[in-house]
């Protein structure tokens, strides 16, 4: 059972955004190593592929921020209280006492 707040596809989802950036890089890098006067078209495709895992890189470095912020905000909210107790269960001479029963 996980707290109450917490999102369970978060951390796959941030792995899978730093997955998808080290491959774009991987594939940029590739494309580079081709690029030649003669085949130009492989230096525009890995400029292309290095901006979009850059811009992935980043997009998943602020999502792991937000993730961390959220869960401070969870664990500051439950700090707030007590932890809950159950209650004591009322007797009958207690309840004798009060007058609910005879």
């Amino acid at each position: 059972m996980t707290r109450p707040g917490t999102k369970p596809g978060s951390i796959l989802r941030i792995n899978g955004r730093f997955l998808r950036a080290c491959l774009a890089g991987f594939f940029a890098w590739i494309c580079w190593s081709y690029t030649s006067p003669v085949n130009w078209g492989f230096g525009l495709l890995a400029a292309m592929s290095a901006t979009g895992a850059l811009a992935e890189f980043i997009g998943a470095l602020l999502e792991t921020w937000q993730y961390i912020h959220h869960e401070w905000e969870i664990y500051r909210y439950l700090k707030q209280g007590n932890a809950p107790k159950s209650d004591r269960f009322v007797s009958d001479d207690e309840l004798r006492k009060s007058g609910r029963i005879k």
